[in-house]
């Protein structure tokens, strides 16, 4: 499945591949996202920022890291969780 990461700041999104929701974005994923979704090298806006969903439902993307220290998401739908 195909989801989009947006980025409300730079009014950008990027498409990225998931196995399904629950699901994990690896490191690679979200390095080649947030390029797409700002690209600028002294940005602080952080990549994938505001709201995010799919077909209809909202996300929740929570930050992992692996053991090298890159980050990575998990996925999934935000209909129980408390924002």
């Amino acid at each position: 499945m195909i989801i989009r990461l947006r980025n409300n700041f730079h009014n950008s999104e990027a498409m990225v591949r998931i196995e399904g929701i629950p699901g994990y974005l690896s490191p690679s994923q979200v390095q080649r996202a947030r390029k797409v979704l700002c690209g600028l090298h002294d940005c602080t806006c952080g990549g994938v920022r505001g709201p995010q969903s799919h077909d209809g439902r909202w996300l929740w993307l929570e930050q992992t890291y692996d053991g090298q220290g890159r980050l990575g998401y998990r996925v999934s739908y935000a209909d129980n969780e408390v924002w």
